[in-house]
């Protein structure tokens, strides 16, 4: 693919924020399941900026290969390990003034919020509608929530080459199936830095739902940052892709701006 590097974006992490790279060394005696947990906690701890401005462009592919593009203004803030950010969509016509809000209120607990203009009102996403499509695109709400990883059962499944680096791949399964639209998830993590670089997603019937890849990582500011990211649904034949045209991190960014006044503007 011509790229500097390559990874995905892990399920534990909202699809605007930043990869992170991290070094990090798991023993080799832990048993399978051990070392599978080991390896998905060190990826959800990795540092990441105190505060990320964006603006992206999104792609919509349909089975035919037409295309919709569309382009987004984010915001996101750490604090005291909690996670807040806010997107809008500001091209083209049909979508402008779109706004989403997440905000992570505890460990385990993020409550989501969308405003469309056209109907001048905002609606918290219930929590049967999180696997639910976003906008159109083939993330679900689901994928851009932060999930715990003891919400998983997690298992080492093999060590395997993949796109010229060595990785670790694990089977990630909800403890509890309601929790989540899917049965399991497949993810290839670096060896290296323990950046995932793919993951696969399984429906409920135990198939390939959908692949997620990050087809273009750069170091921007001393971070390791995904510019171009992939996901493909293989059911409905359909592909999301969004590409990173702009990034600032760590500037200030007032706490107001996540709020659903904000939301509205």
């Amino acid at each position: 693919m011509g790229v500097e590097k390559r990874a995905v974006v892990s399920r534990t992490t909202a699809i605007l924020s930043v990869i992170i790279l991290c070094v990090f060394v798991i023993p080799l005696y832990l048993k399978a399941d051990e070392r599978g947990r080991e390896i998905m906690q060190k990826v959800h701890d990795r540092e990441t900026p105190q505060t990320v401005k964006t603006r992206l462009r999104m792609r919509l592919i349909d089975r035919r290969g037409r295309e919709r593009v569309r382009e987004i203004i984010s915001l996101a803030k750490k604090e005291k390990g909690l996670t807040k950010s806010i997107a809008k969509f500001i091209k083209p016509d049909d979508v402008k003034g779109t706004g989403f809000l997440q905000v992570e209120e505890s460990k385990g607990k993020t409550v989501q919020y969308l405003y469309i203009p056209a109907l001048k009102k905002v609606r918290r996403i219930p929590k049967g509608e999180k696997s639910s499509r976003f906008m159109g695109s083939d993330f679900t709400y689901e994928d851009m929530e932060i999930r715990e990883v003891d919400k998983d059962e997690h298992t080492f499944l093999r060590e395997e080459e993949f796109e010229g680096y060595k990785t670790y791949v694990i089977e990630s399964v909800p403890r509890d199936p309601a929790s989540s639209q899917y049965s399991k998830v497949i993810s290839w993590i670096r060896a290296d830095n323990y950046v995932p670089v793919r993951i696969d997603f399984y429906d409920k019937k135990g198939r390939l739902k959908k692949r997620l890849l990050v087809k273009e990582l750069k170091l921007i500011d001393g971070y390791w940052t995904a510019t171009l990211t992939e996901m493909e649904d293989f059911q409905r034949k359909h592909k999301t892709i969004m590409e990173l045209l702009q990034v600032k991190n760590n500037e200030p960014i007032d706490d107001s701006l996540f709020s659903i006044r904000a939301l509205k503007q």
